[in-house]
C-alpha cells in the first residue's frame, strides 16, 4: 500500500467520518439510555417501541447517507478541502464508507440494546454469529436462484444460434457446495466483527463505527 493510499484512508477521517460517527453517537446513546430505562422498569410496550424507533431511525438514516454519500461524496469533499493527490484514493475511502453505513450501524447499534439490556458478551457473540449464519445461507439460495433464471435465456439463446440444448445446466451438488461456501465465508467474515461487538459497553459499541 502506497503512501497516497493510507493518506487517502485518513484524508477524511478526522472531519467527516467523525461527523456522521457523532451524530449517530447522541442518537444511538439517547436510545440506550431510554431502553435501560423502560428495561429496568419492566415496560416491555416502552421497550419494544424504543427498538423498533432505533431500528426504523437506523434504516432511515443509513439509506438516506448511503445514497446521499454516493451521490455527493466528491462534492463533500471538495468542502474539506482534501488535496487533489490524494483525491481520488479518498473518494474511493470515502464510497465504500458509506456502502457500508447500514450494516456498520446496526451492528453497534444492536450490540448496544443487548448490552443494555444485561445480554452477555456470549449472547451477543451468538446472535451475531446466528445473523451471519442466516445471511450466507440466504446470500447463496439468492445466487443459486439468480443462476437458475439466468439459464433459461442463455438456453434459449444458444439454442438459437447454435442450435444445443441445455448447454447450461447448474448441477445439483454444484449449488449445495455454492450455498456452503457462501455461509462458511459469510461465518468468517462476521466472525471477527461479533467478538469486537460483544467486548465493548453499551456506549462505545454505539459510539464506534
Amino acid at each position: 500500500v502506497g503512501k497516497a493510499a493510507l493518506a487517502g484512508i485518513g484524508g477524511n477521517g478526522s472531519v467527516l467520518t467523525n461527523v456522521i460517527i457523532g451524530f449517530f453517537t447522541g442518537l444511538s446513546s439517547g436510545a440506550c439510555v431510554t431502553l435501560s430505562q423502560y428495561y429496568g422498569a419492566k415496560d416491555d410496550r416502552g421497550v419494544s417501541l424504543t427498538v423498533h424507533t432505533s431500528t426504523a431511525l437506523c434504516i432511515l438514516f443509513g439509506l438516506f447517507l448511503t445514497v446521499f454519500g454516493e451521490l455527493f461524496a466528491p462534492q463533500l469533499l471538495e468542502m474539506i478541502a482534501i488535496p487533489q493527490e490524494i483525491f481520488q484514493d479518498t473518494l474511493i475511502y470515502t464510497r465504500i464508507f458509506f456502502l457500508g453505513m447500514i450494516p456498520s450501524i446496526f451492528y453497534n447499534v444492536g450490540a448496544g440494546i443487548l448490552r443494555a439490556i444485561g445480554a452477555s458478551k456470549k449472547d451477543i457473540s451468538r446472535v451475531f454469529n446466528a445473523e451471519t449464519l442466516i445471511e450466507g445461507f440466504a446470500a447463496g439460495v439468492l445466487g443459486i436462484v439468480v443462476t437458475l433464471l439466468l439459464n433459461i435465456p442463455i438456453n434459449i439463446i444458444i439454442d438459437k444460434v447454435v442450435n444445443i440444448k441445455n448447454i447450461s445446466v447448474l448441477p445439483t451438488d454444484g449449488a449445495i457446495i455454492l450455498i456452503i461456501i457462501s455461509i462458511i465465508l459469510t461465518v468468517i467474515a462476521g466472525f471477527i466483527p461479533a467478538k469486537i461487538a460483544s467486548k465493548k459497553d453499551p456506549v462505545e459499541a454505539l459510539r464506534t463505527e
